[in-house]
């Protein structure tokens, strides 16, 4: 396994022998990070947590442009559950032995690695209760967090498996305390990628997500999370001249505006790779972006990019090999 560190120690990503990652993320030590929406520095909260990024396979089938593993035709393979919990179980073993004080705080799993993990349902609970469980008989947290999902695409297929996956993850993160610093209400989040409100260029963006209506997919989401809309969140990443026009802007700040402004907006940063066609909006462009969308859209975050220099965030992967 072959452990990368970010300089601050905030973000380790662990590469393991099959080729897959697992990311670990504290921010306690995180400070002084520039605000872009107010211009102003700020410490980052610690909420008393750390978090572990999971990959459920090695590379990703969803082939999204601007991806790292698509830039460098990274090859993909499926993993079994013992096969990401084991990958799981050596990052954490690891950390613990750099940072022992992580066990008096609360652990979130987070299914934002490799690959999608709506495209593994079944796996999703399974290797959440197995680490779960791990985790806790080990004493490496003080309780859970909670768990969040990261996609590109709701499975719409099997509707009823995808509610009842949630229910029992809901359940799941019930068992262990919970940190009462969460943010979380139901103790489990999902996170959809949109990128854009237009098919063609989400598409292009995105080509698994050929067969989706975006507007249709999100009403979906909306149902599911009727209860609980502040435990579904939207990504938004600009890339130049791709997504970033102001005929694209326009469009995406009044959608935004008109069908999801009681849930959270947070905008991802690109980070360039030299494989890569795609670059960043502009500083001047992002600021213009990021001022109109202050002004419009009710529940706004700039994500930190705590991870930029080992580039450690969906998408954001640098592999050296496949092993």
């Amino acid at each position: 396994m072959e452990v990368y560190t970010t300089k601050d120690m905030t973000v380790s990503k662990y590469v393991h022998d099959d080729g897959s990652e697992t990311s670990i993320k504290t921010i306690g030590s995180c400070n002084n990070v520039l605000n872009p929406l107010t211009g102003k520095t700020e410490e980052l909260e610690d909420r008393n947590k750390y978090v572990v990024f999971v990959s459920s396979s090695v590379g990703c089938k969803v082939g999204c442009k601007f991806c790292y593993l698509t830039a460098k035709s990274y090859p993909y393979a499926k993993l079994t559950i013992d096969e990401i919990v084991g990958n799981l179980k050596e990052a954490i073993i690891s950390k613990m032995i750099e940072s022992p004080e992580l066990k008096k705080k609360y652990v979130k799993i987070s299914f934002m690695g490799m690959g999608d993990a709506l495209f593994n349902l079944d796996k999703t609970y399974m290797v959440a209760w197995e680490i779960l469980a791990w985790i806790h008989k080990k004493g490496f947290a003080a309780g859970v967090d909670g768990i969040d999902i990261g996609t590109v695409l709701p499975s719409k297929t099997k509707p009823q498996f995808f509610r009842d996956v949630l229910s029992y993850l809901e359940t799941l993160v019930g068992v262990y305390e919970r940190n009462p610093q969460s943010n979380s209400s139901s103790g489990v989040r999902l996170f959809y990628s949109l990128h854009s409100f237009n098919s063609i260029v989400r598409e292009y963006l995105i080509p698994g997500t050929r067969d989706q209506e975006i507007l249709f997919s999100i009403k979906y989401l909306r149902e599911l999370f009727e209860e609980n809309p502040e435990d579904l969140i939207f990504h938004q990443m600009f890339l130049d001249g791709i997504n970033d026009t102001e005929m694209q802007i326009e469009t995406f700040v009044k959608t935004y505006r008109n069908t999801l402004n009681d849930h959270e907006l947070r905008i991802l940063k690109f980070n360039p790779c030299k494989n890569s066609i795609f670059r960043p909006s502009n500083e001047q462009r992002e600021k213009e972006i990021l001022t109109l969308l202050n002004e419009h859209v009710n529940n706004i975050k700039v994500q930190h990019s705590a991870g930029s220099e080992i580039k450690a965030s969906c998408g954001q992967f640098i592999m050296k090999t496949f092993k």
